[in-house]
């Protein structure tokens, strides 16, 4: 048998490794036990709302989630997650793609199944999150710059501006992709692409995030300031700390795999001395830039683990062929590791309410026991002889409007903090401030001084709120008012 067919057989391989890996997630997704999470729940509720953005992100998951569940006609949590594991199984054979160009059939027969079980990916494939289909539009993106380096046509650059377009609209942190192009073209002749198909993918791009734009210059730029807000930028006097980038990079051990990333750290630092390996400037130049942000990022406010993930895509094509040329035995390691995680997680999610550790805490608490909550609360305002439901915290609200979602006789708020809203329910949903009768405010730890009194008050032992005190609180219309006015204290 010849190499090339050896290799061959090895590329089928790796693409059944993807495929069989997709159907175990799904199939698995089904017997999922835990509950959607804050942000899932948030982005469901958007997809019941369209609109050319919101709160905190573009659209693009809110309408993947509406269009999946009305195609589906069930809003359960496996049709609002299974675009996850779907949209990581097109990164993975994108990437395979990719490798096949730059390194050949035997790096692409390993990039795919690398990729779909890494740590993070096994983590987004169990809970949908805008990551997901923003780094699906990233590897096309890197598949059709690459193909525009050798062969220019239109309909290649209107594909390009597309994928970035449709990125941006998953998620901002598409921008690097077109940051990371422009400095490997800058630096790397090989890497530019005609000037004209430069221009019409800027175009078709532009196009299709106009709607976005638009939106946010409507809105006051709310997503903008929200971005800023989070990443703690609002905070005048914040001092730079080393800490914060050290804890960064430390997490991408786990986001990225221990082997990994200490390979991708090693290529970062041999690359002044120059590495070996054919087209690794053009990779690490798609990658390393976001990791060296994100880490400056940690010195100056706040760099969450998963803000540094659009590095992943470029850079596991860079360290699988790497490692494939250089240290086979630590790519075998690596990804047995990983795929042990990849098979084990949805078993996990499975057992979720009874895993437990040492001290009785359930290991998946965040992901259980809200909806009881919610039905808690639903349950009290009926008792009561309320129908409006108003909540003080951001984790009820999202579950209050996707729990309770076929209680059509009850009226769902947020209670609104002076200044800048702290949620999207906030800014869309907030209780009128005419409201004339009886409300149940739902609230943790504190009820408002003014209640007139409190109508249920527990503390769950289990999931995601355990611990903490939830109550459910009787408001008169005047003490509503105040609340309005000087806020929750």
């Amino acid at each position: 048998m010849s190499l090339r067919t050896n290799e061959r057989t090895a590329l089928r391989r790796g693409i059944l490794f993807v495929l069989g890996l997709t159907l175990w997630r799904v199939i698995l997704l089904i017997f999922d036990r835990t509950e959607l999470f804050v942000d899932e729940a948030q982005y469901w509720f958007w997809g019941q709302n369209l609109d050319f953005g919101y709160y905190s992100k573009p659209p693009l998951i809110a309408w993947i989630i509406r269009a999946v569940t009305d195609l589906a006609g069930s809003d359960s949590p496996f049709w609002v997650r299974l675009p996850a594991p779907l949209f990581h199984m097109g990164t993975a054979l994108v990437l395979m793609a990719v490798a096949r160009r730059l390194y050949g059939l035997r790096a692409a027969a390993w990039a795919g199944p690398v990729y779909v079980t890494l740590p993070m990916v096994s983590v987004g494939a169990a809970l949908f999150s805008t990551d997901t289909p923003m780094l699906f539009f990233h590897a096309l993106a890197i598949l059709l710059w690459l193909k525009l380096q050798q062969r220019t046509t239109v309909p290649l650059a209107a594909a390009l501006g597309f994928a970035v377009g449709l990125g941006l609209m998953a998620k901002y942190a598409m921008i690097y992709f077109v940051l990371g192009a422009g400095l490997a073209g800058l630096f790397i002749p090989a890497a530019r692409i005609p000037r004209p198909a430069a221009l019409i993918a800027a175009a078709v791009a532009l196009a299709v995030i106009a709607p976005n734009i638009w939106w946010n210059i409507r809105t006051g730029g709310i997503t903008i300031e929200h971005m800023l807000y989070n990443a703690e930028w609002h905070a005048a006097g914040a001092a730079p700390g080393l800490a914060g980038a050290l804890r960064f990079l430390a997490e991408q051990f786990v986001v990225f795999g221990p082997i990994m990333f200490a390979a991708y750290l090693l290529l970062i630092l041999r690359t002044p001395f120059g590495l070996r390996l054919p087209h690794a400037g053009l990779l690490l130049w798609l990658s390393a830039p976001v990791t060296m942000l994100m880490a400056a990022q940690g010195t100056l406010g706040s760099a969450n683990a998963n803000w540094g993930v659009a590095a992943y895509t470029g850079a596991s094509v860079l360290v699988t062929a790497w490692l494939l040329a250089r240290a086979r035995a630590l790519l075998w390691l690596g990804q047995g590791l990983h795929l042990l995680l990849a098979l084990a997680l949805p078993i996990l999610t499975a057992l979720a309410p009874d895993l437990r550790r040492d001290d009785g805490r359930q290991w998946l608490h965040r992901y259980l026991g809200r909806a009881e909550t919610s039905q808690t609360l639903a349950r009290t305002a009926r008792e009561n002889g309320l129908d409006i439901i108003v909540s003080a915290s951001r984790d009820l609200a999202a579950d209050l409007h996707y729990t309770l979602r076929e209680r059509r006789e009850l009226k769902l708020y947020a209670l609104p903090r002076p200044g800048f809203p702290a949620s999207y329910y906030e800014q869309r949903f907030p209780v009128p401030p005419d409201t004339d009768r009886p409300v149940l405010l739902a609230s943790l730890n504190r009820p408002p001084a003014c209640a007139t009194r409190v109508l249920a008050r527990w503390t769950p032992q289990d999931g995601a709120l355990a611990g903490r005190v939830i109550l459910a609180s009787l408001v008169a219309p005047d003490c509503l008012k105040m609340l309005l006015r000087e806020g929750l204290q």
